[in-house]
């Protein structure tokens, strides 16, 4: 079986210059537009639904796009999940629609209606389970592969995990190979210092088209979010 995986080490040398550097992204934002100021069939819509397994909770968010610039929905235009009005949340030109709600919603239905009058409504279903057992392995001198309990993944599917390792470093790894079942971090990146018990999950996102969309098109996110497992690496 090949995996094809992707390595990221963040060590706390960088958290400084990675600080610094997102300040000046999020400075040179750029500003924010009323949706009323474009075309309406030039709206990007962009519906998450996320599972969170460890805090039994769902996260349903929404972004409207121009352009690639953030837009604030103006009214009457409305975006609800479940018949429930998503609250704006906006930080330096970056403008979201979302809320948190209790429970695992299996599915979910995003209701947006524009200042033409127009209604799009999309029907998002959960990604498929992903559970790490209570504690979880890895060798340094070997094979460097975590599996999961659930499905293997699948058509339009990713699988991420993020190991929380000691003083602030993370390691990344993504696989979104077809009917893979375990995802791989390159053993030789992670330096013995790092031997010990550390804090794992994993996420599976599915993405597809909207079903119901404005001429700009959009896109579905669903994503299923692990419980936080225990990782003892060992040599």
């Amino acid at each position: 079986m090949t995996i094809k995986s992707q390595q990221i080490r963040i060590k706390p040398d960088f958290i400084l210059a990675i600080s610094f550097f997102l300040m000046m992204v999020l400075l040179q934002a750029c500003d924010t537009v009323e949706s009323g100021n474009v075309d309406q069939q030039r709206i990007v819509t962009e519906f998450t639904m996320t599972y969170d397994l460890e805090e039994d909770k769902t996260l349903a968010k929404a972004v409207f796009l121009a352009d690639e610039t953030h837009l604030i929905l103006s009214p009457p235009a409305e975006i609800t999940f479940e018949n429930t009005l998503l609250p704006k949340t906006e930080t330096l030109g970056f403008v979201a629609y979302k809320k948190t709600f209790d429970g695992n919603y299996q599915t979910g239905t995003f209701f947006y209606s524009d200042l033409n009058g127009d209604e799009y409504t999309n029907t998002i279903v959960l990604a498929d389970s992903l559970i790490l057992a209570d504690t979880l392995h890895l060798s340094l001198s070997g094979d460097g592969l975590l599996h999961w309990q659930g499905n293997p993944i699948a058509v339009n599917e990713e699988i991420s995990a993020v190991i929380e390792a000691s003083e602030g470093t993370l390691f990344l790894a993504l696989n979104d190979q077809e009917n893979a079942s375990a995802i791989q971090f390159p053993t030789t990146e992670i330096s013995e210092e790092f031997i010990g018990t550390h804090t794992i999950w994993m996420q599976r996102r599915e993405t597809q088209d909207l079903q119901d969309a404005t001429e700009a098109g959009g896109i579905l996110k669903s994503v299923f979010q692990s419980n936080k497992a225990v990782l003892k690496i060992t040599e």
